[in-house]
């Protein structure tokens, strides 16, 4: 499944959250296990597992993505971003749910 993303839509860490969240939460359950959007805490995430709140610049000033890739040296086509998905019930980091 694909998201359109107009090009005039500012890419935030909310808005990549949530087009992430139609592709892996449709109809607001997961496609692979019985899990529920409604039940999961959403974060952004880096290779590196860290959560990403905010795009921000070397010097910690709120940024654009683009801003952004370029503070890190990463490349729009080269740069992959991780949905992290914690239960409800557990908010101290991200889970890995096995298939039901």
């Amino acid at each position: 499944m694909t998201v359109q993303h107009d090009p005039n839509e500012e890419l935030t860490v909310e808005t990549i959250k949530a087009k992430a969240a139609k592709i892996f939460f449709p109809q607001g359950k997961s496609r692979k296990c019985n899990l529920k959007l409604s039940s999961m805490k959403l974060e952004l995430g880096n290779f590196a597992e860290e959560k990403i709140k905010d795009f921000t610049d070397s010097e910690g000033n709120k940024c654009t993505y683009e801003q952004y890739l370029k503070t890190n040296g990463l490349y729009s086509s080269w740069n992959i971003l991780y949905l992290m998905t914690t239960g409800v019930s557990d908010p101290d980091g991200p889970s890995s749910f096995k298939e039901s």
